[in-house]
């Protein structure tokens, strides 16, 4: 929510801890803008780097406001979205990636174009949710696991956050079979 980043960005006024950490995020933002979106094909590292990317240059557009993050962002999550997929045969990738979709795709919707929002939006749809539907009504491979598998595997479920409003039917049967799924990794 918009007051959620309006708030934070008043107590960084005043708040010398979080200006603290909050100039460590904007240093690693600054250091990504000469980069180059992370190229395919997708592993566990490479899913990592994109969240950390996304969620720094993301957030540091939405507390200052500066276009310049935004665009960055954006790049990563086109490039990502024309991956030929998340690696659904090891499905932490695929997980780590949607986390990392999801975040940027909602915080910085109204940054991006009608276009660009298809565009990531099907990316979540094909490369995510309908990859782990296929797991979760065979319920195998991270749906039965009862560690922190099931739950990075699960992060699915923000992406079908992040598009329930577009894509409703996909999102709700993602969210149900994941609150299934999640029961499992929540046992030890």
């Amino acid at each position: 929510r918009q007051t959620d980043f309006t708030t934070a960005g008043r107590r960084l006024q005043s708040d010398t801890r979080l200006q603290a950490w909050f100039a460590k995020v904007r240093t690693d933002a600054d250091a990504m803008l000469g980069t180059a979106p992370k190229a395919p094909p997708n592993n566990f590292d490479n899913s990592r780097e994109v969240k950390r990317r996304v969620y720094s240059l993301a957030l540091v557009y939405r507390l200052t406001g500066d276009s310049r993050y935004a665009a960055r962002a954006a790049q990563e999550l086109l490039a990502v979205s024309a991956y030929p997929d998340w690696n659904p045969s090891h499905f932490l990738e695929v997980g780590e990636m949607a986390n990392a979709v999801a975040i940027g795709y909602d915080w910085l919707y109204d940054y991006l174009t009608a276009a660009q929002r298809t565009t990531i939006r099907q990316a979540i749809e094909t490369k995510a949710l309908q990859p782990a539907l296929a797991i979760y009504n065979q319920q195998t491979s991270f749906y039965t696991q009862s560690h922190n598998w099931n739950l990075v595997c699960n992060a699915v479920a923000l992406g079908a956050l992040a598009i329930g409003d577009e894509s409703p039917d996909l999102a709700d049967q993602t969210l149900r079979k994941s609150i299934a799924s999640i029961q499992n990794g929540i046992t030890e």
